[in-house]
């Protein structure tokens, strides 16, 4: 399964080039407020500092807010439907009144980390290392349920606290791949900078997240029509080729021929 979602993630975000690069300019400034911010925080003195951190949450608040505009369309395309360049603007205003809380509360968890962490480290004593691993072990698990919330809540259309509660379930009954997906959307970032945030950026992470969470419900359905299977000891076995075998069909067997001839085109 991981090697087909890798696949169609791939020729999911080629073919939809245009409708991720679009939005992704939107956190661009984002990026360069927040980078203004860290300046001012340079002078150390409590005002800048402060600042400085309320600046990187915003920030952090508002890539969420434009990332999660594009949940209905990056669900379109996992689905192989088409996304629209008037599918995302629409749902700006919805995403910032359903999302912004989400986006501070990411802000300030990480901001959190990234001030608290070495803080308690550097206390120099036993209680301050141990206060800085549980923190920093707190902030990895819950960025690791929070990956789920943005497509949880497109995919299944939840609302906010049962999407919250059900990331932390999605989490613990597929930690391995959870922490599997952590570490591609690194890889996807790394790629993001390098091509200064236009590609594959925070909505090529988003539909990475949700192409992810789409295939992994296909287990939940299976085991909802074999009750038998659901016993801890069986749960493992889940027939994958079987699961995304209408999904195969669907995407084909493209090729490097495929690159440059297959690009879907936006229709509003």
């Amino acid at each position: 399964m991981i090697w087909f979602f890798i696949k169609k993630n791939f020729w999911d975000g080629w073919e939809n080039i245009g409708n991720l690069v679009v939005p992704n300019l939107m956190t661009l400034g984002v990026l360069a407020l927040m980078f203004v911010g860290y300046l001012f925080g340079f002078s150390f003195n409590p005002i800048s500092l402060l600042l400085m951190y309320i600046m990187v949450i915003l920030g952090i608040a508002c890539i969420i807010v434009f990332e999660s505009a594009f949940a209905d369309n990056a669900k379109k395309i996992a689905d192989f439907g088409t996304a629209k360049y008037s599918g995302y603007f629409s749902q700006i205003g919805k995403a910032f009144k359903e999302n912004f809380k989400f986006g501070l509360m990411t802000g300030f968890l990480v901001v959190s980390a990234v001030t608290g962490v070495p803080l308690y480290i550097h206390m120099d004593s036993f209680y301050g290392v141990a206060l800085g691993m549980v923190l920093m072990l707190f902030v990895c698990i819950v960025m690791l349920a929070f990956q789920w919330y943005i497509p949880l809540r497109s995919l299944l259309n939840m609302a906010p606290k049962k999407a919250l509660k059900k990331c932390f379930v999605v989490l613990f009954d597929n930690f391995a791949f959870s922490i599997f997906m952590e570490f591609y959307c690194i890889v996807l970032l790394v790629m993001s900078i390098v091509c200064l945030t236009t590609m594959p950026g925070a909505c090529g992470i988003l539909l990475a997240r949700t192409n992810a969470l789409r295939l992994r419900l296909l287990k939940y359905d299976w085991l909802d029509q074999h009750p038998e299977q659901k016993a801890q000891g069986v749960r493992k076995n889940i027939p994958w080729s079987a699961l995304i075998q209408e999904d195969k069909r669907l995407l084909g067997n493209k090729g490097f021929k495929d690159l440059f001839g297959g690009a879907k085109t936006e229709e509003d």
